[in-house]
């Protein structure tokens, strides 16, 4: 199981400016446009009226949130160079603010700039050793990067200091699987399915199960789960591999060909990977 890096950032709730103030403040209306654009995903739209609030109140203490906010919201519309212009701006006159650290830290990971990354989680950790938010994404480049040790190391202060957070579930999950260690992967993908419950982590959750010979609840998963993810080419791979190990090898090639053909492979292909 490979987790997906993660990039999704904090965006403040600008409605947490409106507290005690007058919601008819026109800077406040703008910051609540804002706010609403975000939930819908109009990003663009956000981006306007955050620069309008901006304009309208250029002093205001707060701008630093609506800033770091415009430094996300820049990314998730691809503008990653102002991006980080923004958020740079915002860490030099609040240099504290760790989360718009961080999510400096995710554009620059967007952006292909690894190296810088890791510098910066790496000097995060040091000043903070349990600062786990830091320690998920050095641990998750380390996995990545095929250093296990240090991604352990990482994922066991996650353990620790956050056990109950769908980032240490992701990143338990996915390292005990990467060490074949099934057993220990079952409670964290137990979470994970509870905190986030997408095919793809049912069907890992239920390759875990086969593995430790939990056959008949990985099947009652799968079946659960295709119900609700008729066309999810994982639960398919992992009904194959439940098939296998029922020596049901026609019904394990057939799951394995349809999952094959729902991620696009062609006949051709699909015989050449087999």
């Amino acid at each position: 199981m490979k987790p997906i890096l993660i990039l999704l950032s904090l965006i403040f709730p600008l409605s947490m400016l409106a507290q005690d103030i007058d919601m008819a403040d026109p800077y406040l209306l703008l910051s609540d446009e804002a706010d609403r654009a975000i939930a819908a995903q109009d990003y663009h739209e956000a981006i306007a009226r955050i620069n309008d609030a901006i304009a309208l109140r250029p002093d205001a203490p707060q701008n630093l949130l609506l800033r770091s906010n415009l430094g996300m919201l820049y990314s998730y519309t691809d503008q990653d160079s102002l991006a980080l212009v923004t958020l740079d701006g915002v860490l030099a006159e609040a240099p504290a603010m760790r989360t718009v650290r961080l999510n400096r830290v995710r554009v620059l990971l967007k952006t292909g700039k690894d190296a810088t990354a890791w510098r910066e989680l790496t000097g995060m950790i040091e000043a903070d050793s349990l600062n786990t938010e830091a320690r998920y994404l050095h641990g998750l480049m380390a996995y990545h990067a095929g250093d296990l040790t240090t991604a352990k190391s990482d994922f066991e202060i996650l353990e620790k200091h956050d056990p109950n957070s769908l980032s240490t579930a992701i990143a338990l999950s996915s390292l005990y699987s990467s060490l074949k260690q099934a057993d220990k992967a079952l409670p964290h993908l137990r979470r994970l399915i509870k905190l986030d419950p997408q095919p793809e982590n049912s069907a890992a959750l239920a390759q875990a199960l086969v593995e430790t010979g939990e056959l008949t609840e990985a099947s009652a998963l799968i079946a659960d789960a295709l119900k609700a993810n008729p066309d999810s080419p994982e639960l398919y791979m992992a009904r194959s591999a439940l098939n296998r190990a029922r020596y049901l090898y026609k019904d394990a090639d057939a799951d394995e060909q349809r999952a094959l053909q729902l991620m696009g492979y062609s006949s051709a292909s699909r015989k050449a990977l087999r």
